[in-house]
């Protein structure tokens, strides 16, 4: 599933650009926690973060929920220092090569 290969990309090779890092959730689990018990209106809840080339240190924090046949994931990224005006789609980009990381096909909206 997409929680877990999202997971494993980020803990055994930090990523597509071996630059992700994994995040300490409430649920006391790194990058993704199952949330399905709870009876929640997501399945899985992530957290991740992301170093530049620029040595800054940008966050990712997603979501992602049952949609019928398919998952939507909703993502985030929120750049580590402010100002950060201009950054050429640094955040963007960093979103993209996350979900590019996994084995499924995925469209963004």
């Amino acid at each position: 599933d997409v929680a877990a290969q999202l997971k494993h990309a980020v803990l055994d090779r930090g990523g597509p650009d071996g630059r992700y890092s994994p995040e300490m959730l409430a649920e006391d689990t790194r990058v993704v926690a199952d949330l399905r018990p709870y009876n929640k209106s997501v399945d899985f809840i992530g957290r991740v973060t992301h170093n530049t080339t620029g040595g800054y240190v940008d966050e990712i924090s997603f979501t992602i929920s049952p949609a019928g046949d398919a998952v939507t994931a909703v993502a985030f990224a929120s750049s580590g220092i402010g100002g950060a005006y201009c950054d050429s789609g640094q955040n963007y980009k960093e979103l993209v090569m996350l979900f590019e990381a996994i084995q499924a096909g995925w469209t963004m909206e």
